[in-house]
């Protein structure tokens, strides 16, 4: 059995579909048996060869969506193939949909309403799809990436109750609009001193020089820190994390580290409802209208509620989706029970 995965990744559109599916592509590739093959097929650049260097499956980087269809007779894209994007043309999701089982991972997708399954991280969704559709949805099909670990409560409660609460930004891989910087200046409005983690991901393209220059305008102790595998090392000494929304929310509510999300396009507020209703995020609509910094200064004012919104996590997210998605999998398999 051959199990594909296509994908895009870059600055401008980010690193989260390239996270979601490599956590998946990991999993399988440890539980499938020695005749299975994943194969991983990226659209990008080849910077991205950083994040995939020592995977346990093979993968190749495409340029283009062009460079992938002209490759399609090389390629492994019968079977399963998992879609994780945003967009795709109607060349290659046809050249795919021809010969296999179609599965999306993404909760945004262009060819949402002809995949074959849909497995969905959230109870909350804004696709349409066909009545032959199977959907997979739920917090049990939240996918982890291996490197998220969870915070006890002890080692939380212990940096909740610092003098000075530390909070942490992580803006993704690319940042492509540079909210970092523009929540750091946010930041320094507020009246009290804090512990600020910076999180600058891989893509990140943007001059240090401005972060730096901003930080020596602040009262807070600012870290800057690039990273990688280790990011959730440094999350685990924060006590709430600042997000725009998507997988680190959710690896958030895994970990145990309340968050706030910035919703800009309230339109896609569904996809980090569930978890508000849990308890366990909150969020804002805008970085520089001092609802951000209001949202801070309540938090540090009445931390116990951050310790509740810790607490809420326990058990929420179980980190299985990926044993759960292969075994559906397999079991398609075996039924042969795809359109073709």
């Amino acid at each position: 059995m051959n199990i594909s995965f296509v994908l895009k990744a870059s600055t401008d559109i980010g690193y989260g579909h390239l996270i979601r599916s490599r956590a998946l592509a990991n999993s399988i590739q440890g539980l499938c048996h020695k005749e299975d093959k994943v194969h991983y097929y990226v659209i990008g650049d080849k910077t991205l060869d950083n994040l995939l260097t020592n995977s346990p499956f093979e993968y190749s980087i495409f340029e283009s969506e062009d460079e992938i269809i002209l490759a399609k007779d090389n390629l492994k894209l019968n079977d399963i193939v998992i879609f994780d994007l945003l967009t795709v043309s109607d060349e290659l999701f046809d050249i795919v949909h021809k010969k296999a089982w179609v599965v999306s991972i993404s909760p945004l997708f262009s060819h949402m309403s002809k995949v074959d399954a849909v497995f969905h991280r959230t109870e909350y969704h804004d696709f349409a799809f066909s009545e032959k559709t199977e959907v997979f949805k739920g917090l049990d099909y939240t996918l982890i990436q291996h490197g998220c670990k969870g915070i006890d409560a002890a080692s939380y409660k212990k940096h909740l109750n610092e003098e000075k609460m530390s909070i942490a930004i992580s803006m993704g891989g690319g940042d492509a609009a540079n909210k970092s910087l523009k929540i750091i200046r946010e930041l320094n409005k507020l009246k009290d001193d804090y512990t600020i983690w910076l999180m600058l991901g891989q893509g990140y393209k943007y001059s240090y020089d401005d972060l730096i220059e901003e930080s020596k305008k602040s009262h807070h102790e600012i870290i800057l820190a690039k990273t990688n595998t280790s990011m959730w090392k440094v999350l685990g000494l924060s006590s709430l994390l600042i997000l725009p929304g998507g997988i680190t929310t959710y690896e958030a509510a895994y970990a145990g580290l309340p968050t706030i999300n910035i919703v800009e396009n309230t339109k896609q507020r569904y996809l980090i409802q569930e978890l508000i209703e849990k308890g366990v995020s909150d969020e804002v609509t805008c970085i520089d209208d001092g609802e951000l910094v209001g949202k801070i200064e309540y938090y540090n004012s009445n931390r116990s509620e951050l310790f509740t919104k810790h607490l809420n996590t326990k058990g929420l997210i179980d980190g299985c989706a990926a044993d759960r998605i292969y075994e559906i999998i397999i079991k398609k398999r075996k039924q042969n029970d795809w359109h073709n």
